[in-house]
């Protein structure tokens, strides 16, 4: 809910890892969760978590220098969309072929190979 306030003031590359690494530790939270409560509190988390990125996302495209701010916001959006619709579904697959438990230990592995990522995103304004 503060992620893009916070990305103003520590930087939107900061602001995307932290947001990353919580997730993943809310992940591995929800994971070895025993009781109902802890599993509900931590689903609270992670997507508090995971959907702060979304904003900080946005205003890195905006923050790109263009011509086109619409048509790149549109692209955004178009690639957004597409990568969650197709995560949606391949985490479905894998939770009905191997597990619950698996799916979720390829989610935290793959968040946890996406976190270095952050580091290569562009640190100024840039024209396309």
């Amino acid at each position: 809910l503060a992620s893009g306030t916070l990305s103003d003031k520590i930087g939107r590359k900061k602001t995307l890892f932290v947001s990353g690494l919580l997730a993943v530790l809310f992940m591995i939270l929800f994971l070895y969760s025993k009781s109902t409560f802890s599993m509900f509190l931590s689903l609270c988390l992670i997507g508090l978590s995971i959907f702060a990125s979304g904003p900080v996302l946005l205003a890195l495209v905006h923050d790109l220098k263009t011509d086109m701010p619409t048509f790149l916001n549109s692209i955004y959006m178009t690639i957004n969309f597409g990568v969650t619709s197709s995560t949606v579904f391949l985490m479905g697959f894998i939770g009905d072929h191997y597990g619950l438990t698996v799916t979720y230990q390829t989610a935290i592995g793959l968040a946890l190979c996406a976190l270095p990522l952050t580091f290569f995103l562009a640190s100024e304004k840039r024209a396309l």
